[in-house]
């Protein structure tokens, strides 16, 4: 599949001032860039979107050439971004309508209309790619929805939510390769590592950071308590904003060292320990529920036998309940958790 860069036409301007090639280029930049510097000393509450605006700039550069790289680098960037708002609050405060969530949503409709209006790609060869977007249209379709909550800016912000997600699987069915999703999976596994051990640090050694504490105070978001009475002990939750996505990311970490692992690939085995140790912390049980399901169908594909790998499956859910009927009860309380826990 061609992934040609684009080739945009250029200016060229005859040299009256006699000045060599690349002067004025340079000097254009300059005077921006003191342009920008004065904009943010003196009005600090636009940074959060200059800063946006930079990102999403710079990844549809890289997309003009490299697609691939655009589309990887702008999924390495989401686990962060939700670190990088909290840490602007002690300069420009905080804001729910903060434009660093439309980086992700801007990258992805500039792919598509790379690949699927420039390039004239097939947007749905398939069936299951047909069903994808039959559901965003029925998405788009829903922010007109008159009975909706929160009107046409509730349903532009849904249509952000649930649509984005549906761009990036046509974006990944057409430019993803085996190469780009294996370096991909290597990258998550080894950030991953270093969010696990942020999280830990964040609610289980201390002390927690300000930019986090500051973040829990304005928001007051409920969903990080144990739910234990009396209890202040918060859930981690790491770079992210919440803990079901840090536990949630932490867990598709573990389930590619596993992959990887069963495909010799023994050095991403090292990352397992710290993962499974995070996610248990985190007390997520449907997390942790979901891995070892997972665990347990990717050892049953790897015996390629339909009878043991039928077998392996129906052990494994067995010793799955027995555990949660025998030592569930005693892995709450270790981790801090009420009966009330996701």
């Amino acid at each position: 599949m061609s992934t040609d860069p684009l080739r945009l036409p250029v200016a060229r301007l005859p040299h009256r001032l006699g000045l060599p090639d690349g002067v004025g280029t340079l000097v254009t930049g300059v005077l921006v860039g003191a342009a920008l510097g004065a904009v943010t000393i003196l009005h600090p509450e636009w940074w959060r979107g200059l800063l946006a605006g930079a990102i999403a700039i710079n990844l549809i550069v890289v997309g003009m050439k490299w697609p691939r790289a655009a589309a990887a680098a702008t999924l390495l960037w989401l686990p962060f971004m939700a670190l990088i708002r909290r840490l602007l609050i002690a300069d420009v405060g905080w804001t729910q309508n903060d434009p660093l969530l439309l980086v992700g949503p801007v990258v992805a409709v500039f792919l598509c209309y790379r690949l699927f209006v420039l390039e004239k790609r097939r947007l749905a060869p398939d069936r299951l790619s047909k069903l994808v977007l039959l559901l965003l249209v029925i998405a788009f379709l829903g922010v007109f929805n008159p009975f909706g909550a929160g009107g046409l800016l509730g349903g532009l912000t849904g249509l952000m939510f649930v649509g984005t997600p549906l761009l990036w699987f046509l974006i990944g069915r057409e430019i993803a390769d085996r190469r780009t999703v294996t370096q991909l999976m290597y990258a998550v596994v080894v950030i991953s590592v270093g969010i696990a051990a942020y999280g830990i640090f964040q609610t289980e050694i201390g002390p927690t950071p300000q930019w986090d504490v500051d973040w829990y105070e304005i928001t007051g978001y409920a969903g990080l308590g144990t739910g234990i009475a009396d209890s202040t002990q918060l859930r981690p939750w790491g770079t992210f904003s919440s803990s079901s996505e840090y536990s949630g990311y932490l867990g598709l970490a573990f389930v590619f060292s596993l992959a990887m692992l069963y495909h010799r690939r023994p050095a991403a085995a090292i990352a397992m320990p710290v993962l499974v140790g995070a996610v248990f912390l985190a007390g997520g049980r449907s997390v942790m529920s979901l891995v070892l399901l997972t665990a347990v169908a990717l050892t049953a594909l790897r015996t390629r036998n339909r009878a043991v790998a039928l077998a392996v499956v129906v052990l494994g859910i067995g010793a799955m309940y027995g555990a949660a009927l025998t030592v569930g009860p005693r892995l709450d309380r270790a981790a801090g958790l009420s009966g009330d826990a996701k």
